[in-house]
C-alpha cells in the first residue's frame, strides 16, 4: 500500500518494494471529491506511445456520444477531460470524469502508430487504473481483462449512474474504427 498526503491510497501486488537502489514509478492521483472519478495508463518503455479513449454519453440520450482522447481533449462542458497524453513512454495519460451522465463509460487503449497485426501493448504490461472516492481504486491489465482488436484493448465500461465496472466483451464495448494516426 502505498500512501502520500493529499492522495488516494493504492495498493497493488505487483510491486516488490526492498532496500537498496531500486526505484519504481506509481501514478498517484490526488484526493477527489464525491462523484468524481479518474483514470490513469501505464505502461513499459516500449510502446513508445499509448492512448487512452473514454466514449462518454451525453446527458441527452438523443445526442450522441462524446469521445475524450489526444485529439479531443474534453466533452460535455469540461466533465470529462484529457489531463495528460504522455508520447514517450511508461505514462501516465490520465482522463478525469468530474460529472457522470446516465450510459456507459467505455474506456479503451490505442497503440499509436502501431501494427494492428503485432501490437507490442502486451510486452508493454500496459494497466489501467480506475480511482473512484467510494470505489478506491480498481487495476487492469492488458492481456487478463478486456479484448484486443487490432492494436486497441478495450479495457472496461463504468456505469454512470451506479459508477460499477465491467470488463469489455464484444457485446458490452462494440469494437470502433481503428484510431487515425
Amino acid at each position: 500500500v502505498v500512501t502520500e498526503v493529499g492522495m488516494m491510497a493504492m495498493f497493488t501486488k505487483y510491486c516488490d518494494v526492498s532496500k537498496g537502489e531500486k526505484k519504481i514509478n506509481l501514478a498517484l492521483v490526488p484526493v477527489m471529491k464525491p462523484g468524481e472519478s479518474k483514470l490513469v495508463l501505464t505502461w513499459g518503455a516500449k510502446p513508445k506511445d499509448l492512448d487512452i479513449y473514454v466514449l462518454a454519453p451525453h446527458h441527452d440520450p438523443s445526442q450522441p456520444a462524446c469521445e475524450v482522447n489526444w485529439r479531443n481533449k474534453q466533452c460535455h462542458s469540461k466533465t470529462v477531460k484529457l489531463d495528460r497524453d504522455d508520447t514517450q513512454g511508461h505514462g501516465p495519460e490520465t482522463i478525469s470524469l468530474e460529472h457522470f451522465n446516465p450510459g456507459k463509460y467505455i474506456v479503451r487503449i490505442d497503440e499509436y502508430r502501431g501494427n494492428p497485426a503485432r501490437p507490442q501493448m502486451e510486452q508493454g504490461h500496459a494497466t489501467v487504473a480506475y480511482y473512484s472516492p467510494h470505489m478506491g481504486g480498481m487495476f487492469s491489465f492488458v492481456g487478463s481483462t478486456g479484448y484486443m482488436e487490432g492494436r486497441v484493448w478495450y479495457v472496461m465500461a463504468i456505469d454512470g449512474e451506479t459508477r460499477q465496472v465491467e470488463p469489455c466483451t464484444r457485446e458490452l464495448c462494440p469494437p470502433r474504427p481503428q484510431p487515425r494516426d
